[in-house]
């Protein structure tokens, strides 16, 4: 299956009879997967094959990973749309399209390092946040990891075996062999977020050949209490081994540097020849550029995904208290967003402050703050707030009482 940006697709309630729909090459022997074009929009549908599309079981299964997608929002996971009837074809799961490709495809085309650690940095960021939500994937493998052409950014799909701790139903053994972890084999064992953390061992090892293997050794250790127990452990764990080569790196070229100095000065005390000065001279001006270009690029990298994570913490809160009923109308709401505003704005000062007279990370800073700040206010209000009712009309409609509607009063004022 293709896979689309990460811009956010509006769907219409009824799907109309005159969309077309082009029938996708799957593999999978329960479900059909479709193209379907409708007012110039592009959209994929996964349905059942007709064998099993009038049966009860697979209608529940179908519905359960609907009703797991819609707890999920994330920009490196595939958006789940709507579901729907559609003429011909039965029940479908709607969700966004994606141009790109699978993670094996993308890999064929020799990517650098740098996109590579990048494509393993955004899916730990995708199963920490699945994870977050008491969601398990089940079967994390290379073609269920699209890779956008818009960016090379991660997509994580088909949660056709995903699990979550309040559904009782469909608790068998589940996953692709080659990438399965013990405890999937074995339907006496509990299944938890380790599964999918002995399923990221298998695609670090895809991704990184020969590379890591410390980290891939402690990720595939049969024993789940062995293996680092939270993503967000294991993310610590790979971002610390990747500073570690890149400080090796920099070790390495002055090394190099200084064992060349030395050899040039050699040389000349042997050979008499024009002053070793301006040999080192010349050598610093050829290397040194080279060793500041890879650190200053390690840097825009590092200092930007830590912006990104910092921003994501400041309005994460709001979001998860709005998802969980603790905020229930639009001006407390809003009130909560405009008292985030200052702690915003003071974490962009702190991080011009670190820039200093970097002008080019100053800039990339600038405009990773203003992307993921505007999308994050776009996902708040279109996806949260829109839909929430205001207090002031609940209390002139008389659906709240005066002492409600004062407390609620005070509650922004509070704020």
């Amino acid at each position: 299956m293709d896979v689309s940006s990460s811009e956010f697709i509006d769907v219409d309630a009824d799907v109309s009879s005159s969309a077309s729909y082009t029938l996708l090459e799957c593999k999978s022997n329960l479900n059909n997967l479709y193209i379907m074009v409708r007012s110039g929009k592009r959209f994929v549908l996964k349905t059942l094959k007709p064998e099993f599309a009038s049966q009860s079981m697979y209608q529940a299964l179908l519905r359960k990973e609907f009703d797991l997608m819609t707890q999920l929002d994330h920009q490196n996971i595939v958006h789940f749309l709507s579901m729907e009837d559609i003429p011909n074809l039965g029940t479908a799961i709607v969700m966004e399209y994606i141009d790109g490709v699978t993670l094996k495809e993308f890999l064929a085309t020799n990517p650098d390092d740098k996109v590579r650690h990048k494509i393993i940095f955004e899916l730990l960021d995708a199963m920490a946040y699945m994870h977050s939500k008491q969601i398990i994937h089940r079967d994390l493998k290379p073609s269920n990891i699209l890779i956008a052409s818009n960016g090379c950014n991660v997509k994580v799909i088909d949660f056709g075996l995903a699990d979550g701790d309040d559904y009782a139903i469909f608790k068998s053994s589940a996953g692709t062999l080659r990438y399965a972890s013990p405890e999937q084999l074995n339907p006496d064992w509990k299944i938890d977020s380790r599964t999918d953390i002995y399923s990221f061992g298998k695609i670090l090892e895809f991704v990184f050949p020969g590379k890591y293997q410390s980290i891939v050794k402690l990720c595939l250790n049969e024993n789940p209490d062995k293996r680092p127990q939270t993503v967000l452990e294991l993310k610590k764990i790979f971002r610390e081994r990747v500073l570690r080569k890149k400080r090796v790196f920099v070790a390495i070229t002055m090394f190099v540097l200084l064992a060349t100095v030395i050899g040039v000065f050699v040389w000349y005390v042997n050979n008499k020849v024009e002053p070793v000065g301006r040999q080192i001279v010349l050598i610093e001006k050829q290397v040194n550029p080279i060793i500041e270009q890879q650190e200053k690029e390690n840097l825009n990298d590092e200092m930007s995904q830590n912006l990104i994570n910092d921003l994501y913490s400041i309005y994460q809160p709001i979001i998860d208290s709005i998802e969980s009923g603790d905020i229930k109308y639009y001006e407390i709401a809003n009130a909560k967003m405009e008292k985030a505003l200052p702690k915003v704005f003071s974490l962009m000062e702190c991080y011009e402050d670190i820039a200093g007279n970097d002008t080019v990370l100053l800039n990339t800073l600038k405009s990773t703050w203003n992307t993921h700040r505007a999308y994050l206010l776009q996902k708040i209000y279109r996806e949260y707030m829109m839909g929430m009712p205001f207090f002031c009309n609940e209390y002139k409609e008389k659906r709240i009482s005066k002492s409600e509607y004062d407390l609620l009063i005070k509650e922004i004022q509070e704020n």
